[in-house]
């Protein structure tokens, strides 16, 4: 045994390791006059089937091999989250700013983080383009706020959502007035025409940013 156990195991090293077992319970001896008998407890719960793949298999395997497992498993659920994610047409907004304001802004690594940001946090390119066409209309053509109808201060964390209830309260005024009914109308029919109003600006949006392509 100690031969078969590789360099540096002698035999006192075989004898010791034989004794710890023995009163651990993981082995049993029998001594006769010629050799030495010795019975693996329990040897059969230690064997697994050659077609046989369990958890348990998996949770024997050394440390090492648990932890590669494990960070492929990771690797996996990361790619499984990002095919989540909603793809992102960055062009288009970009695009679709510079149609509103004139601007020639490029589709930058750090204007995708923000458009990026913004996707995260519950928004759409609806509200992106709702954004972009008011706050066009309220500073085209005020020489103090030209300036700031750019990414930067458009899509930033600390303005867009007031920017998108700005927009989202412009768009409902701005139905009430073209509107040729009555103006006092039920919740269902508010929010009908609500919803019609928004399908046909995003249309809108859509045709304007595809025109620029």
């Amino acid at each position: 045994m100690a031969k078969k156990s590789g360099r540096g195991i002698t035999r006192q090293a075989v004898r010791g390791a034989m004794r710890r077992f023995t009163k651990l319970g993981f082995i049993t001896s029998e001594t006769t006059n010629t050799n030495t008998l010795i019975n693996v407890v329990n040897w059969g719960s230690f064997q697994v089937k050659e077609n046989e793949t369990t958890s348990e298999t998996t949770n024997e395997q050394p440390s090492d091999n648990q932890r590669t497992t494990t960070n492929k498993n990771d690797k996996n659920d990361k790619k499984k989250d990002k095919s989540k994610e909603p793809a992102v047409d960055y062009k288009k907004i970009v695009d679709y700013l510079n149609s509103e304001t004139g601007h020639k802004y490029h589709t930058t690594d750090k204007t995708r983080r923000m458009i990026h940001a913004r996707i995260a946090e519950g928004f759409t390119e609806h509200d992106f383009g709702m954004v972009i066409h008011y706050k066009s209309l309220e500073w085209k053509d005020n020489p103090d706020m030209q300036q700031y109808l750019r990414p930067k201060t458009l899509f930033s964390a600390e303005h867009f959502d007031d920017y998108t209830n700005e927009a989202r309260a412009a768009a409902s005024k701005q139905q009430r007035q073209d509107t040729s009914e009555p103006p006092v109308l039920t919740p269902e029919e508010g929010s009908a025409r609500q919803a019609d109003y928004m399908a046909q600006l995003e249309k809108q949006y859509a045709k304007e940013g595809e025109s620029n392509e």
